[in-house]
């Protein structure tokens, strides 16, 4: 499933086993705004990716330099200062 909003694309699952493809959460046209701010959690809450639209760089499903566990993560977006906050479910799939 992917969600778009305007023109970002939301991808919900990712297999980062360095097969080429899907090995990485990229959020389409993320960089577009320019305030915008990322961030996933796990299920125990812990922030295990943040990234900003000035600095974007896609998630490699790693946690602390070692490879995150298959399951599901919390991500949440804002896209801008005082916007609403656009959360949903990531899969990594292993």
């Amino acid at each position: 499933e992917v969600k778009v909003i305007d023109s970002l694309l939301i991808p919900t699952a990712f297999t980062p086993n360095h097969d080429g493809l899907n090995d990485v959460w990229e959020i389409i046209t993320f960089e577009k705004y320019r305030d915008a701010t990322v961030e996933v959690y796990n299920r125990w809450g812990q922030r295990v990716y943040t990234s900003t639209a000035k600095d974007y760089h896609p998630w490699d499903g790693k946690f602390e330099g070692q490879p995150a566990l298959p399951g599901s993560y919390v991500y949440y977006i804002r896209l801008r200062k005082n916007a609403d906050v656009i959360k949903g479910l990531l899969n990594i799939i292993r």
